[in-house]
This record gives structure tokens, sequence and C-alpha cells, in this order.
């Protein structure tokens, strides 16, 4: 009886992060499609961002959601990148929809997981990987220890 106990909390755990990963994915898309709109970069929508991505990084962290919590962590990685570098997104709007690739490939992860399906790594290492590796690249701080961290947590299915 308390195993089962502890397996529906656990569920239920899982399914109030999978919404609230779901709203912070939205906030963060409608931070970027502000910044898209306006073509500038305001320190307070990049701290939404910041905000949103890294609650998302912090709570499938807690859930085991390795894969969702690395990708995250690149994204905020980029986001503060941008924030202290005064960067702004107006001169690269190839950028900008690569980081909205990367958040529509986020949420394709968390509906993964909403559906209790594990990510196919052919799947993310032809589709997804290569968005982050992407954005990744924009950045003078290299870590490739991250996405060394992300393929294994893949093929190892989380």
């Amino acid at each position: 009886m308390t195993f089962i106990m502890l397996r529906d909390q656990q569920l239920q755990l899982q399914m109030q992060f999978i919404e609230k990963a779901t709203n912070d994915i939205s906030t963060l898309e409608i931070v970027l499609f502000e910044i898209q709109i306006h073509r500038q970069l305001t320190l307070p929508r990049i701290n939404a961002g910041l905000r949103a991505v890294h609650s998302i990084k912090g709570g499938a962290s807690l859930m085991g959601f390795q894969v969702l919590s690395h990708l995250a962590h690149c994204l905020e990685d980029y986001l503060i990148f941008l924030k202290n570098h005064n960067s702004s997104l107006e001169t690269d709007p190839d950028l900008l929809n690569l980081l909205l690739s990367g958040v529509d490939w986020l949420c394709q992860i968390v509906k993964l997981y909403s559906e209790n399906r594990a990510v196919d790594e052919q799947w993310f290492t032809t589709f997804c990987y290569p968005v982050f590796q992407e954005i990744q690249e924009h950045s003078n701080n290299q870590k490739n220890s991250t996405y060394t961290d992300i393929l294994a947590a893949v093929v190892n299915n989380e």
C-alpha cells in the first residue's frame, strides 16, 4: 500500500511539474516573441526568460528528466551570455529563430514526458541536438561536456 501511495504522489508531482514547465515554456516563447516584435533585448524581458528557463532546468532535474534539464541549461547559459554582453538579437534574427526552435524542442520533450514516453536517441540526435549545438556555437563560452551529458542521458533513457 505504501509503495502505491508513493508512486501516486510521484506521478502527481510529475504532472504538476509538466503543467508548470508548459507554462514556463509559454512565458519563454512570449519573451522571445516580444524581443522579435520590438527588435530589442531589454533587462525585464531577458530576466523573465531567465526565470522561466531556470525553473524548467531545476524542476526537470528534480524530477529526473535529465535531457530536459540539460537543454534548459543550454538555453539559460545563452540567455545569460546575451544579458552579460548586452547583445542585441536585432542584428541576428537567425539567432532568435534558433532560440525559438530550441524552445519548441523543449515543448516537444515536455510533451513526451507528459505521455510517459522516453526521448528517442535517433530522434534527439537527428532533430533536437543540432539546434542546441548551434545555439552553443553562438556563445564564446563553449561547454562541450554539457552535450556529452545530454547524449548520455538520452542513450541511457534517463
